[in-house]
């Protein structure tokens, strides 16, 4: 399993909180949405455990190296709606 590093702000509040997931294999060779919806997975069964949480996605991109997933989106929790964020995703360093 490896490990990567979800640094995720918030849009309506600047709040930034950071998140480490593992999957099985290099998640950084699939796509960006692929990546997002990996690690929103995970935020749904690991971190918010009284509420079902989804996301929006409206942009994703790897940089140019394609070690770092950039995305822009709304988390739509069951309880308090749409929550807009800024995510940056990357292998967990040492």
């Amino acid at each position: 399993m490896t490990t990567y590093t979800a640094i995720v702000v918030d849009g309506d509040t600047g709040g930034e909180g950071r998140y480490n997931f593992e999957y099985d294999g290099d998640l950084l060779k699939h796509s960006p949405a692929t990546v997002l919806r990996t690690f929103w997975e995970s935020v749904d069964r690991n971190v918010l455990l009284t509420e079902h949480v989804d996301y929006e996605l409206n942009a994703a991109m790897k940089n140019a190296t394609g070690t770092v997933v950039t995305a822009l989106g709304a988390m739509l929790r069951e309880h308090d709606g749409a929550v807009p964020f800024m995510a940056m995703i990357s292998k967990k360093r040492a």
